[in-house]
C-alpha cells in the first residue's frame, strides 16, 4: 500500500483484521500516513482482530446490563473460554464408550473443536441419517449432542455462537460508523454464512461495511529454482540480507508454507546468515533484523520452562532430566550465586545413576558435600523451607489424594513460585519481564477453567498448566525488522517491497487440503464447507497466489528440485511464470558463502610463539595405561582429561552403565578362578558343579556392588545382570576347555609397573597363567569389542596389552609366550590376540602373520617398547593438538572442549560414518 494512498482512518471507523499482525500493520500504516500529513498529535485507530472486537462487544453488552434486576442478569449466558470449551469436549469424550478407546483424547476434542466451530459458522446442522456408517462422524454427532445439552443446562455460550448471540443484542451496543474489513478477502475462503449474516445486520443498524482499501502494485516476478530446501532457504536468506543492506527501511517478506514444521531450521539459517557466531538464544528481540509469524510455546522459553520444573517439586519427586533443569536454572532463589556448586552436585547425582530423586533426597545430598562436590547450603535450605510448606498444606488430607479447582490450585502455584524465589534474583530483560506478563496471563486463563475442569488433582493440575503453556505461542514485542519471515496465511492482505514465495512443489502449493475427519467428506462437499473439495481448493489457492504477486514490488517464486533423496516437481503456480523470467538460484544472492565463511577467508594470520606448556610435577609422573591410551587417541583429549582433571557429563540409565558391567564381570572372573586353582585338570570333572561354582561367584560380586552402586542394582536388575553373568562365565568355561595346552592360573590382578622414558606407567594385569614349558600367558578380560590391529602402528588404538607384555618382561625373568584378550561376550567369547607359536590359544596365530615384519618376539617387543616411549615422551612435554584418530570424537565426552566437531573437519561424525 502505497504511502499516499492510504485511507486515513476518522474516530468513528473500526478496522477488523484476520489475524493481530494485519492489525499491527495497519496501525503503522496509519501513524506513518499521519506522519506524513504532518501531524504531531492523532487519535489512536481503531484495528483489532476481528475475535477481539466480538469479545469487546460482549463485554460492552454485559456493562449495558448492570443496571437490570437481578432475575434478568441471572439468565445472562456465560461466554466459555476456548481452553474451557477444549476442557469441557475433552470430559465429554474422555467418558464416551467411543472416547475411552482412543490414545489421544486431547488431539481428538481439539478436532470436534473446530468441527463444532465450522458447523455453527456455516450454519449446517448434521443428522443421524447424513453419517453413512462414518464411525468418527458417528462418535463426534454424539458428542455434540452432548456438548449441546450441557451448554445448554448450563447457560453456557461457546465462542462460535457469539456472533448469532450479539446479532440480536446490537441495538443495545455502540457501534462505529464505518467498519472496514482486511485481509477476508485476500484469504480467498468466502465469509462464513454466520459473519456475512452478522455484518449485515451491522448494515441494517446503519453501520457501513467495506473492504479495507488497497493498492495492487505491479510487481517484477522471477522464478528461481534450487537444489535443495536448505540450499533454497540459504539463498532466500542471503538476498534478503543483500536488500537490506542496499535499503534499510524497505519491508522485506520471506514466505515458508507450513512455517511450523520447519521453524527450527529457518531460525537456524537465517540467524547464521545476518548473525554469523552468535546463537539465536543470544540474540535480543529488539535489535533483531528478522522477525517470524510464528513464536515459539510459551513453555519452551527458558523462565516458564523452569518455573513448571519449579512447581513440580510440591510431587516430591523428579526425573534426573528435570533435576539438572532445576540445578543449572538462574530463575529461583540462589540459581547465580551457587551455580558452580549446583552444577558439581547435578553430577554427583548422576554418577550414582540416579533415574529419579526424591526432593528430600536432593535436599540431603545438598547438605552433605564431598571433595570434588562441596556442598550447597541455599538449595538445602530452600528446599527444607519448602518441603515443611507442603507438608503443612497437605496435613489435611490425611492420605488422601488432595483435590482442589483450578482457582485454588492457580493461588497455591503463585505462592510456591514466590517462596522458591522464581524468577531470580537477575535483572530481568525486555524479552524476560513480557515473559513473566504472559505467565501471569496464563496463571488468570488456568483459574477460569473452574466452571468446566472440576477438582483436579496436583498431577492433573500440572499437566494441564503444562498443556496450556505448550499451546500458548509466545513472541516478545520488538521493533518492526526489516525482514518478514511469514506463513502464507500471515503474509496475504500485506503489503511489502520485496517478497519470496519459497516452497512451490507441486506438493507444497496448493498445500495440502485439510478437512475435518469426523465430518463425512461428501456431506462437507454438499454444504460447501471449506478444505472438502479440491476443485475449490485449487481456486482458493490460486486466488491466494496472485494476491501474494501484487503485494510487492519485486516477487521471486522458489522451488527445491530435490529434498533428501527423493526429486521434486515444480508447482503449477511456478511454472505458469513467464520463461526468460526464470532464473538459477545463484544469480539471484551475488554471496556464495554466508558471512561467518567471508570473515574467516579474509582473516591475516599471525604467529605466535607457543609458551612451553607446564612441566608436571613429580606425582604426576605415575601414570595410568589410560593416559597413553588417550595420547594416541588425540593428544589434546590426553592433555585434557588427565593434566586438566576435565570429563564429561555422566549419563544416568536403566541398571548398570557399560563400566560397572566390566568391572562386574572382571569380579565374576576373578572370584571364579580363584576357587579353581588348576582349571584346566579339574573343569573335566566339575560338569554339574560347575553351575554352582558360577552361581556362588556371581552372588558374591553381586552382593559387593550392590553395596557400591545400590541405585542402579535394584533387585529387578541385579537379577537380570546375574542371570546374564551366569550365561558369560559359563561360555568363558567352555572356551577354557578348548585349549589344547596345558595351563595353570599363577595370578590375577597381578599389579606392575613400566618406565616409559619420565613415566612410570602403573598396570594391573587381568590374568597370568602359565603352560607347562614355564611360559607364560597373558590375559586381559574385555566385554567389548578389541582386535589385535588396535596394538599397530604410531598411534596404536588400544596399547594396553602392549604395555602389559613389556610391564612383564621388565618385571620377570619368565618368557612370554602369548598375549591375548579374553573376549567375553554374549554369543561371542573368544580369545584374540598373538602368540610365539600357532596353537597355544584357541583363535590366536603366530605373531608374524599380523606383523610380518618383525622377524622375532624381542624385534616385536622392541617396536612396541619404542613406540610407547614415544606416546609417554609427547605427553610428558606437554603436546595437546586437537588430531584425532579417525573414529574418536564419536565416543569422546570432551569434544564441547576442542570444538572438534563443530567445525566439520576430520573426526566429525559424518566422516566417521563413511
Amino acid at each position: 500500500m502505497m504511502r499516499d494512498a492510504v485511507y486515513i482512518l476518522e474516530p468513528e471507523d473500526l478496522v477488523l483484521t484476520v489475524n493481530r499482525r494485519l492489525a499491527r500493520l495497519v496501525r503503522e500504516q496509519q501513524d506513518h500516513a499521519q506522519r506524513d500529513r504532518g501531524a504531531l498529535l492523532w487519535p489512536t485507530p481503531q484495528v483489532m482482530p476481528l475475535s477481539a472486537w466480538l469479545e469487546q462487544c460482549w463485554e460492552q453488552f454485559l456493562d449495558s446490563q448492570e443496571s437490570s434486576p437481578s432475575p434478568v442478569r441471572s439468565k445472562l449466558p456465560t461466554l466459555l473460554t476456548p481452553w474451557q470449551e477444549r476442557l469441557l469436549w475433552e470430559q465429554i469424550i474422555t467418558t464416551s464408550a467411543q472416547g475411552s478407546l482412543l490414545l489421544r483424547q486431547a488431539e481428538a476434542a481439539e478436532l470436534a473443536r473446530q468441527a463444532w466451530q465450522r458447523l455453527q459458522e456455516w450454519q449446517v446442522t448434521l443428522h443421524a441419517t447424513d453419517l453413512y456408517d462414518h464411525e468418527d462422524a458417528e462418535a463426534f454427532y454424539a458428542w455434540s449432542e452432548k456438548f449441546a445439552s450441557i451448554c445448554n443446562k448450563q447457560g453456557w455460550l461457546d465462542q462460535a455462537s457469539l456472533p448469532r448471540f450479539l446479532q440480536s443484542k446490537l441495538s443495545q451496543l455502540i457501534l462505529p460508523k464505518r467498519i472496514f474489513l482486511a485481509g477476508f478477502t485476500a484469504y480467498g475462503q468466502p465469509l462464513p454464512p454466520l459473519l456475512q449474516q452478522f455484518f449485515l445486520a451491522l448494515q441494517q443498524e446503519g453501520v457501513s461495511v467495506a473492504d479495507w482499501p488497497s493498492l495492487h502494485k505491479s510487481a517484477e516476478v522471477q522464478a528461481v529454482s534450487c537444489a535443495t530446501p536448505e540450499e533454497e532457504l540459504l539463498t532466500a536468506a542471503r538476498w534478503a540480507r543483500e536488500r537490506v543492506i542496499e535499503q534499510p527501511t524497505s519491508r522485506i517478506a520471506v514466505v515458508v508454507p507450513q512455517l511450523e514444521r520447519s521453524l527450527s531450521q529457518v531460525v537456524e539459517i537465517f540467524s547464521r546468515i545476518f548473525y554469523p557466531g552468535i546463537k539465536p538464544s543470544q540474540l535480543d528481540a529488539r535489535s533483531k533484523l528478522f522477525n517470524l509469524s510464528l513464536g515459539a510455546s510459551l513453555s519452551s522459553t527458558p523462565m516458564i520452562r523452569d518455573a513448571l520444573l519449579l512447581l513440580s517439586l510440591g510431587r516430591g519427586f523428579l526425573t534426573i532430566e528435570q533435576v539438572t533443569g532445576l540445578l543449572h536454572s538462574p530463575f529461583w532463589r540462589g540459581g547465580e550465586r551457587e551455580w558452580a556448586e549446583r552444577s558439581l552436585l547435578d553430577e554427583r547425582l548422576r554418577r550414582q545413576r540416579f533415574l529419579q530423586v526424591r526432593v528430600s533426597r536432593l535436599r540431603r545430598e545438598a547438605q552433605h558435600g564431598e571433595r570434588e562436590s562441596p556442598a550447597c547450603p541455599q538449595l538445602a535450605a530452600v528446599l527444607g523451607d519448602f518441603l515443611q510448606r507442603v507438608q503443612r498444606e497437605g496435613a489435611d488430607t490425611a492420605g488422601r489424594t488432595e483435590l482442589r479447582k483450578p482457582s485454588q490450585w492457580m493461588e497455591r502455584f503463585a505462592s510456591w513460585l514466590r517462596q522458591l524465589g522464581w524468577p531470580g534474583e537477575q535483572a530481568l530483560s525486555s524479552a524476560e519481564y513480557q515473559n513473566r506478563l504472559a505467565w501471569q496471563e496464563l496463571l488468570v486463563l488456568f483459574a477460569t477453567l473452574d466452571k468446566t475442569a472440576g477438582l483436579l488433582s496436583l498431577n492433573d493440575a500440572l499437566e494441564q498448566l503444562a498443556r496450556m503453556a505448550n499451546d500458548t505461542p509466545f513472541q516478545p514485542e520488538s521493533e518492526q525488522a526489516p525482514v518478514q519471515i511469514l506463513g502464507i496465511l500471515e503474509a496475504l492482505g500485506g503489503e511489502f517491497t520485496h517478497l519470496w514465495i519459497t516452497g512451490l512443489t507441486v506438493d507444497g502449493w496448493p498445500p495440502p487440503m485439510e478437512a475435518n475427519p469426523l465430518l463425512p467428506i461428501a456431506w462437507q462437499r454438499r454444504h460447501g464447507l471449506p478444505f472438502s473439495d479440491v476443485r475449490r481448493e485449487w481456486e482458493v489457492a490460486e486466488r491466494r497466489f496472485q494476491q501474494l504477486l501484487q503485494s510487492a514490488e519485486q516477487v521471486l517464486c522458489s522451488y527445491a528440485e530435490q529434498e533428501e533423496e527423493q526429486l521434486m516437481a515444480p508447482s503449477p503456480f511456478w511454472q505458469r511464470l513467464p520463461q526468460q523470467q526464470r532464473e538459477a538460484a545463484t544469480a539471484v544472492a551475488s554471496g556464495e558463502t554466508d558471512y561467518a565463511q567471508l570473515i574467516f577467508q579474509s582473516a591475516r594470520w599471525q604467529w605466535l610463539q607457543e609458551e612451553e606448556p607446564l612441566p608436571l610435577a613429580e606425582s604426576a609422573l605415575e601414570v595410568s595405561s589410560g593416559v597413553l591410551k588417550a595420547q594416541a587417541h588425540c593428544p589434546f583429549q590426553a592433555y585434557a582429561r588427565y593434566r586438566l582433571g576435565a570429563r564429561g557429563r555422566s549419563e544416568p540409565g536403566l541398571g548398570l552403565d557399560a563400566r560397572q558391567r566390566g568391572e562386574v564381570v572382571h569380579a565374576a572372573l576373578h572370584q571364579l578362578w580363584s576357587v579353581l586353582p588348576n582349571p584346566q585338570q579339574r573343569l573335566q570333572s566339575l560338569h554339574a558343579a560347575t553351575e554352582i561354582y558360577i552361581a556362588q561367584a556371581v552372588e558374591q560380586v553381586l552382593q559387593q556392588a550392590a553395596e557400591q552402586w545400590p541405585e542402579p542394582l535394584h533387585p529387578f536388575f541385579r537379577a537380570l545382570e546375574s542371570s546374564r553373568l551366569c550365561r558369560l562365565l559359563a561360555a568363558c568355561v567352555v572356551l577354557e576347555q578348548e585349549r589344547q595346552e596345558p595351563f595353570a592360573v599363577v595370578g590375577q590382578e597381578v599389579e606392575r609397573t613400566l618406565r616409559l622414558g619420565p613415566l612410570l606407567v602403573r598396570l594391573r594385569l587381568d590374568r597370568l597363567d602359565r603352560l607347562q614349558n614355564g611360559s607364560l600367558v597373558i590375559l586381559d578380560y574385555k566385554t567389548g569389542v578389541s582386535r589385535v590391529e588396535d596394538w599397530l602402528g604410531e598411534r596404536p588404538q588400544d596399547p594396553q596389552l602392549p604395555l602389559y607384555v613389556l610391564a612383564q618382561n621388565e618385571n620377570g625373568s619368565e618368557e612370554i609366550a602369548a598375549v591375548a584378550f579374553c573376549q567375553v561376550r554374549a554369543g561371542a567369547c573368544q580369545f584374540s590376540g598373538l602368540a610365539v607359536a600357532d596353537g597355544l590359544l584357541p583363535n590366536v596365530l603366530h605373531f608374524q602373520k599380523k606383523y610380518q615384519e618383525m622377524d622375532s618376539w624381542a624385534a616385536l617387543l622392541a617396536e612396541w617398547q619404542r613406540v610407547l616411549s614415544s606416546l609417554a615422551e609427547r605427553y610428558y612435554r606437554g603436546e595437546a593438538a586437537v588430531d584425532p584418530l579417525p573414529g574418536v570424537c564419536q565416543y569422546c565426552d570432551l569434544t564441547p572442549l576442542c570444538r572438534r566437531l563443530e567445525q566439520g573437519g576430520a573426526g566429525s561424525h559424518e566422516e566417521e560414518e563413511a
